[in-house]
C-alpha cells in the first residue's frame, strides 16, 4: 500500500492517505512518535483525510493491517528556521570579506585572501550539497532535501565570485592572458570546466525552470 502524507509535521498537520488503486484509504491509523513517547493517534476518514496536533515535532507512522511507513519529518516553521540559519552561516565568509575590503584588512595581497577564500567556500558549499542525498538516505530525513537547492545556490555564488576575482582582478578581462593561464596551469582548467558545468544548474534552479523543465516545485 502506499501513502500520501505532507511532508511538513510540527504541531499541525493534515494530509490524505491513498490505496494503491488511487482510491482514499479510510481507517488508516496514525501514530505520532517522538522518542520513548507515543501518540497522538487518529484515524482517516472516508475520503482518507486526516489532521493531527502535537506539541512536538518527531516521526509520523501509518500503520494499517499489519504495515507501517515510518516518515520522518519536520514543520514548516522549524525547516524556515534551519533555512534562516543556513543562509545567515553560509553568508559570513562574503560579510567579512566585504567588512576586510573597506576597512583594508585583507592581508599584504588582498587579491590573493579574495581568490583563496571564495575558492575554499565554493569547495565547501559543494561538499554540503553533495552530502543531503546521502545524509537524508542514512537518517530518512525527508526535508533535508529542501536545503540541496540553497546550498547549490550558495555553492554557484562563491564560484562566481572566485571566478569574477580571475577575471577581473587578476588578468583584467584580458581573454589572451586568460587563455595561456588555462592552458598553463591544470587546476585553473578544471576549475573554469566546473564553473561552466555549474551555471546552466544555477539558471534552471528557479520555480518557473524546474516547472518547464518538467521537475516538481
Amino acid at each position: 500500500q502506499t501513502c500520501a502524507l505532507p511532508i511538513s509535521f510540527a504541531r499541525h498537520a493534515t494530509g490524505q492517505v491513498f490505496a494503491p488503486d488511487g482510491k482514499p484509504l479510510k481507517g488508516a491509523m496514525l501514530r505520532g512518535q517522538y522518542g520513548l513517547h507515543r501518540g497522538p493517534y487518529v484515524w482517516t476518514d472516508a475520503e482518507g483525510k486526516f489532521a493531527i496536533e502535537t506539541d512536538l515535532a518527531g516521526d509520523l507512522w501509518l500503520e494499517f493491517e499489519g504495515m507501517s511507513f515510518d516518515l520522518r519529518l519536520l514543520g514548516p516553521r522549524a525547516i524556515l528556521a534551519v533555512k534562516t540559519v543556513i543562509w545567515l552561516l553560509a553568508l559570513i565568509p562574503f560579510v567579512r570579506l566585504v567588512v576586510g575590503a573597506v576597512q583594508g584588512n585583507l592581508g599584504a595581497n588582498p587579491i590573493e585572501t579574495i581568490t583563496r577564500t571564495t575558492g575554499w567556500y565554493a569547495l565547501v558549499m559543494l561538499c554540503a550539497t553533495l552530502t543531503i542525498t546521502p545524509l537524508r538516505r542514512l537518517s530518512q530525513w525527508a526535508w533535508l532535501a529542501r536545503l540541496r537547492r540553497m546550498l547549490g545556490l550558495f555553492t554557484f555564488f562563491y564560484a562566481a565570485l572566485h571566478f569574477t576575482t580571475w577575471v577581473w582582478f587578476e588578468h583584467f578581462f584580458d581573454l589572451e592572458e586568460m587563455w595561456r593561464d588555462v592552458l598553463k596551469r591544470p587546476f585553473i582548467t578544471v576549475g573554469v570546466i566546473a564553473f561552466l558545468l555549474m551555471l546552466p544548474l544555477a539558471l534552471t534552479s528557479t520555480n518557473g525552470m524546474v516547472r518547464r523543465l518538467g521537475g516538481r516545485t
